[in-house]
């Protein structure tokens, strides 16, 4: 599946028209993605519905515990940095930090693994919207590309760059 970026007009009134099928795998969609643009949802298969809702959940559980990792070894810090008479709250904040983001990348090398095995229980969500490029437009990241072409048909009028 190659991934296809789009650029259109984004406006809060325009109502967009999504494809009614899934974002993924284009089999007939049912269940509304997370994402809302313009008052209306893109569609998912029950299927991968299934799948990105299991790969958030997967992402979310990551960070609650790198965070928890990570306030467990500022906790550690701190009572090594009381032992040695050097406390400051700005050392705390930075050792906290550095202990949450260390935590979040060990974490991450020792579950990619799992990550391989378990590829066909998960799945990226199918659309992320990118960073605003100018006023007035929005980029859009589709997952499938022939997704994407269904869109810019369904919504000529609003395409600014294809």
């Amino acid at each position: 599946m190659s991934q296809k970026v789009v650029k259109i007009k984004f406006d809060n009134f325009i109502k967009y028209s999504w494809p009614k099928s899934c974002l993924l795998c284009l089999k007939p969609g049912s269940q509304k993605s997370s994402l809302e643009l313009g008052g209306s949802q893109a569609l998912y298969c029950h299927k991968c519905y299934e799948k990105v809702k299991r790969f958030e959940k997967w992402k979310d559980g990551i960070f609650v515990l790198a965070f928890i990792m990570g306030i467990i070894g500022g906790i550690l810090y701190f009572i090594s940095a009381i032992r040695e008479h050097t406390v400051n709250a700005f050392s705390l904040i930075i050792g906290t930090g550095l202990f949450m983001g260390l935590a979040y990348v060990i974490l991450r090398v020792m579950i990619f693994p799992f990550q391989l095995i378990l590829h066909s229980r998960l799945a990226k969500p199918g659309i992320k919207l990118l960073k605003k490029s100018s006023v007035g437009t929005i980029r859009i990241k589709f997952a499938n590309s022939s997704y994407a072409k269904e869109f810019c048909q369904a919504n000529s009028q609003y395409i600014v760059e294809n």
